[in-house]
């Protein structure tokens, strides 16, 4: 499957559920491994961002918040997503900021 990183101009989907829990780790040999539970039929969206200051600003203009396509189905289990650069996000992680949103 290619898997596309697409800018926040492109809206995430509306009604938000809530902000997942996620396990952060970076990784030996680059790039950050994400963990977090899902549901079944849920979908979740990875949003990224080089500052944390720009999460502050939720809406499609704000163009430092990122939204990795397409979206991760929820299985019931933990799933993992590795940012380690193309094709997922626009480059590969030195000082990234993650949120996982989760949507039915």
């Amino acid at each position: 499957m290619t898997e596309f990183a697409v800018d926040s101009t492109i809206l995430v989907p509306a009604g938000r559920r809530s902000l997942v829990p996620v396990t952060y780790q970076p990784m030996l040999t680059g790039g950050v491994l994400l963990e977090f539970p899902t549901l079944t039929n849920f979908s979740y969206y990875v949003r990224y961002s080089d500052s944390l200051n720009d999460f502050s600003a939720q809406d499609a203009t704000n163009s430092l918040i990122r939204t990795a396509r397409p979206a991760i189905q929820g299985n019931g289990r933990q799933v993992q997503w590795l940012d380690n650069g193309l094709p997922r996000t626009v480059s590969s992680p030195t000082n990234r900021f993650y949120r996982v949103l989760e949507f039915r």
